[in-house]
């Protein structure tokens, strides 16, 4: 067992030495959107290692890729917008530091993509936008950032 073990090793050793570019690395396609950027933000951020134009590149990248509706899908032939994916742009853009609520909302799809949140989740709209209220439908799951009346 041990003999056919060490063998795959070495084949894939061979295979991945044999696919290596001169300046040591592959080119291998690897497209999963923008799932790799999201957690790059959120690695560099959290380990704090400042590679400001990295950063700003893939806030650009991801900002880049969102959809008309404020969504972001994983496959571009998805119906809709991917909901996991969309959360994880939307914390990874705020993370990154260049991008905050005020502007995520100015340029006319954050605001469109925090409604996507929201209804995703099950949120209704706030009562009164003074307040910016936010209770599940049914009063019992979810948030209540402050007292909202009943509908």
């Amino acid at each position: 067992m041990i003999h056919r073990v060490d063998a795959e090793i070495n084949r894939i050793i061979q295979e991945l030495m044999k696919d290596q570019t001169t300046d040591g690395s592959w080119n291998y396609p690897f497209e999963t959107g923008i799932v790799t950027d999201c957690y790059t933000i959120i690695l560099l951020r959290t380990l704090e290692i400042d590679d400001e134009g990295l950063i700003m590149s893939l806030v650009e990248r991801i900002s880049g890729k969102q959809e008309a509706d404020g969504s972001w899908k994983l496959f571009y032939d998805e119906q809709a917008g991917n909901l996991t994916l969309t959360v994880e742009a939307y914390y990874a853009l705020l993370y990154s530091g260049y991008r905050n609520l005020r502007n995520l909302r100015a340029d006319g799809k954050g605001k469109r993509q925090g409604y996507l949140l929201r209804r995703a989740a099950g949120f209704q709209r706030p009562i009164s936008s003074q307040k910016q209220c936010w209770r599940s439908p049914d009063n019992t799951n979810g948030p209540s950032f402050l007292p909202c009346r009943s509908k």
